[in-house]
């Protein structure tokens, strides 16, 4: 039994050299994977050095205002927070007009009804008329909306003065927040892309690869040529998922160490964030993917392997890409806690801990053990099955 098993063995390294002179042969074939971390750590660098230029910069502090007349004291307020007024002469109707044309940006309302209703100690409300899609006028908008409210406020506390009422009695109470995260925690806010480009590395590196080690072999014949060595069906599909697995982990470690280098050098402090990622933090990461990597290269072969043509095989394996996409938006748009059914989920709970990680929190042996156990019996699930498949070609 032992020296079967070592024959098989030594059978499936023969394979596992054998694909990796051809993988290196064809160089155009891996250089698209090997530049793939870089392109993902220029895309964490790029994001956060953006969201940091619009932190720094200041929105124009200009506001047009239909009739400004009617409001000269809340003018005045706007002016001493500096935010300079400007008198637009048209309308509401072709304001909006123009804020649709990205002529301007925003434009203040005063409505005809607004002294009177004033006077009167009525509501009298006034129009912010702008495109609430351009996210770089929300700080101008916010800053607007807080010294109008602000100015309504005061105003409303001196009418109750005026009537012998204490201004505090309207407000009955507020709501206060206490932030209970983490600075870390609030950053993995920002990054909470960079666990999905992890494992959507896991899945991408091989996909190709695995085409080229099942389809791609059987179409140019040389899968045949392997099936009349002696090397059992186990040692040819155990080669083969050896290299793919090897090849996935080294870029999955190139991804990984690009996202560390990205996020260490980026500023990210400028956006009042902190960030400590260590050696710890990314042998703890690399430990969690190295189960899904045996999973992932496990179904790539599987899957080609059933195909019937490179083509279909090119098509469904592309298709596999979209499982981490899904899991990772789902997990991104959800916030759920990682609990240990999540945790056990072999893709799903592989970027919850991923999160957890990248984020400082504490994670459970327990949770991370159900996570490898899992991932590894669904990887030797599919392994048998591509034995199986690689038997009936």
């Amino acid at each position: 039994m032992f020296k079967r098993y070592q024959k098989t063995l030594q059978w499936a390294l023969i394979v596992f050299k054998k694909e990796w002179l051809d993988a290196q042969r064809d160089a155009k074939g891996l250089l698209p994977i090997i530049v793939m971390p870089l392109l993902f750590a220029l895309t964490s660098y790029g994001a956060l050095t953006f969201f940091a230029s619009l932190q720094q910069q200041k929105p124009d502090q200009e506001l047009q205002i239909i009739h400004p007349e009617r409001a000269v004291p809340l003018i005045q307020a706007l002016n001493e927070a500096g935010i300079r007024t400007v008198t637009f002469e048209q309308d509401e109707d072709q304001a909006a007009a123009q804020i649709r044309s990205g002529a301007i940006n925003m434009v203040l309302n005063i409505p005809a009804d607004f002294e009177s209703d004033f006077r009167e100690q009525r509501a009298a409300n006034i129009e912010l008329i702008w495109d609430v899609s351009r996210t770089e006028q929300h700080a101008l908008a916010g800053r607007i909306k807080w010294v109008a409210n602000t100015w309504f406020r005061t105003l409303g506390a001196q009418r109750l003065i005026l009537r012998g009422v204490s201004p505090e009695a309207a407000q009955v109470g507020q709501v206060v927040d206490v932030n209970t995260a983490k600075e870390q925690q609030m950053a993995m806010r920002l990054l909470g892309s960079v666990p999905l480009y992890l494992v959507l590395v896991a899945f991408m590196a091989g996909a190709g690869i695995a085409t080229e080690l099942a389809a791609g072999e059987r179409e140019g014949r040389t899968l045949e040529t392997l099936l009349l060595t002696p090397a059992s069906t186990a040692a040819l599909f155990t080669g083969k998922w050896l290299m793919l697995t090897s090849l996935s982990t080294l870029v999955i470690t190139l991804t990984l160490a690009g996202q560390f280098i990205a996020i260490k050098f980026a500023p990210v402090a400028e956006l009042g964030l902190r960030v400590e990622l260590g050696a710890g933090d990314f042998v703890a990461v690399l430990a969690l993917l190295l189960p899904l990597l045996m999973l992932a290269s496990a179904l790539l072969l599987f899957v080609s392997l059933q195909s019937r043509s490179l083509k279909d095989s090119q098509t469904y394996t592309q298709l596999l890409t979209l499982l981490p996409t899904v899991t990772g938006i789902y997990l991104m748009l959800s916030g759920v806690s990682t609990t240990l059914p999540l945790a056990a989920a072999p893709l799903l709970g592989t970027q919850a801990l991923i999160t957890d990680a990248l984020s400082g929190n504490a994670i459970a042996p327990l949770a991370i053990g159900l996570n490898i156990i899992t991932s590894v019996v669904v990887a030797g699930g599919f392994a048998v099955l591509g034995m199986r498949g690689l038997r009936l070609r």
